[in-house]
C-alpha cells in the first residue's frame, strides 16, 4: 500500500484532543488518523446499510444509539 502525504488545519482543540489520544494509545498522530478514518468508514458503511450502532455501559445498565448524519 503506497502512502502519501496530506497537510490539514485543525482548531487547537482538536489538535490537542488528537495529542491526547495518540498518547494514550502510545501511537502517532498520524495513526490516530489513520485509525479514525477507518472507524468512520465502518460506522458509515453500517449505518448506510440501515444497521444500528449501539453504546452500551460495562454493566448493560445504559444503552445509547450513535446518530451519525449521512
Amino acid at each position: 500500500m503506497s502512502k502519501q502525504r496530506v497537510n490539514i488545519t485543525l482548531s487547537n482543540e482538536a489538535l490537542e484532543t488528537l495529542k491526547q489520544i495518540a498518547e494514550q494509545r502510545g501511537v502517532s498522530l498520524s495513526e490516530v488518523l489513520r485509525q479514525s478514518i477507518g472507524h468512520e468508514k465502518f460506522l458509515s458503511d453500517e449505518i448506510r446499510a440501515g444497521n444500528r450502532v449501539i453504546i452500551e455501559s460495562k454493566d448493560s445498565r445504559d444503552r445509547r444509539e450513535l446518530v451519525i448524519a449521512q
